[in-house]
């Protein structure tokens, strides 16, 4: 499931260039299935000063925004049955969701090497858990 989930994260997140264009030399290649946990969390942090730390910063918010769309897409396809159960309100901003990853990474640093698509995923199921999923 974690490989599949890799996959569908990868054809989500991969940096598209329009035919003949050319991706600039300075620009960050970044593969979602090989960024650590710690590598989006320096993204989320960037200072929103300067341009590249404005890119930074949508990139972890569509980041998280992925992963909360493949764990939905895949609960709503297994019926729940096997996989993380995340009830986000509708009203939820990607923005918030980086919030949650960023707040929730740093206080599990001992998690940091973990791929950054499971650490975002381990926050949402604990921001967000589906009310029968609730611990006492």
């Amino acid at each position: 499931m974690k490989r599949r989930l890799s996959l569908l994260l990868l054809a989500l997140l991969a940096p598209t260039v329009a035919p003949g264009e050319q991706q600039p030399a300075d620009a960050d290649v970044v593969f979602p299935q090989r960024l650590s946990a710690r590598e989006l969390l320096y993204a989320c942090n960037s200072s929103t000063i300067t341009q590249v730390g404005r890119e930074r910063r949508r990139y972890c918010a569509g980041f998280i925004s992925g992963v909360e769309e493949v764990a939905r897409l895949l609960q709503a396809e297994h019926g729940g049955a096997g996989s993380a159960s995340i009830c986000l309100p509708l009203d939820v901003s990607s923005r918030r969701l980086a919030d949650i990853y960023t707040r929730y990474a740093g206080q599990h640093e001992s998690m940091l090497e973990k791929p950054a698509a499971e650490l975002a995923l381990d926050a949402l199921t604990s921001a967000f858990p589906c009310e029968g999923d609730r611990q006492p």
